[in-house]
């Protein structure tokens, strides 16, 4: 099983005294606001090895993730925006299922 989502890299947020999380968090709640504002409760994001993802929930509806790349690649201190596809099991089936 897949599911399409959207990979948020940030520039470099490396600073003295271990501040490092603290930014990154700064960043994260940025970018959830963007998304509350306009989108309520269809969007999560969170923080996964260096970079944010954010997923369609459940329950909401099934608007393009593409579609909401401008509203977070605005914020200040973002790198990039893509979509990409998370794959729940591993292993080459399971890519070449999802390709």
């Amino acid at each position: 099983m897949y599911r399409e989502v959207l990979l948020v890299k940030y520039g470099e947020i490396a600073l003295r005294g271990g501040n490092r999380r603290i930014y990154e968090d700064m960043l994260l709640n940025a970018i959830r606001r963007n998304l509350v504002a306009t989108h309520p409760g269809e969007f999560a994001a969170y923080k996964e090895q260096g970079r944010f993802v954010i997923r369609r929930r459940e329950a909401a509806n099934n608007q393009p993730l593409g579609a909401i790349i401008p509203q977070v690649a605005c914020i200040f201190g973002i790198s990039s925006v893509t979509t990409a596809i998370r794959i729940e099991e591993r292993g080459m089936d399971a890519i070449m299922a999802a390709s």
